[in-house]
């Protein structure tokens, strides 16, 4: 690359650098409403500005950031359980497909159980129940409020001989 190039290549980082910059304040100016209040420090007559940020909908940036750190400890959980789910539906499957005499259900998913170390867990709780000799379901309950802000993170997985479906519920 020549000198001149890179002077070029030099002022078009700055220039997208300052876009995106300009991008950010705008989105930051549509997404609260900022608001500058006089507000009075201890005794002192003097009033100094102090920047009071309000969402539109009337959260505070606290409430804005304590609701996403609930998100992602939500999303965590619900995460933990749906690998949990999965390996126990995977455990489910080789005992389908072990034949009787060698201690697996030979064909079915009846006589499989539940390891007691999954009954409740420090991510949370989790039932098996065996619908027929082709279908079982794994309840998992999580120890996080999920999306809807009242009820706990939710995992649901169906396993057939063939196929394990995870559903998040919340």
């Amino acid at each position: 690359m020549s000198e001149k190039q890179g002077k070029i290549h030099f002022i078009l980082e700055i220039y997208k650098a300052v876009i995106l910059t300009l991008i950010a304040v705008f989105l930051f100016i549509s997404l609260f409403d900022i608001s500058i209040q006089q507000k009075r420090i201890g005794d002192s007559t003097e009033e100094v500005p102090v920047l009071d940020i309000q969402v539109k909908d009337g959260n505070s940036a606290a409430d804005i950031r304590q609701d996403n750190a609930a998100m992602v400890t939500a999303k965590i959980n619900r995460d933990e359980l749906t690998q949990q789910c999965s390996m126990i539906a995977t455990e489910c499957q080789r005992y389908y497909r072990t034949p009787k005499n060698k201690g697996g259900g030979g064909s079915s998913f009846y006589g499989f159980e539940l390891d007691s170390q999954y009954h409740f867990t420090e991510k949370g709780n989790y039932t098996l129940e065996i619908e027929s000799s082709k279908k079982a379901v794994i309840t998992s309950i999580g120890v996080e409020i999920g999306k809807d802000g009242l009820n706990p993170v939710r995992v649901i997985c169906i396993i057939n001989p063939v196929v394990i479906q995870l559903n998040s519920e919340n």
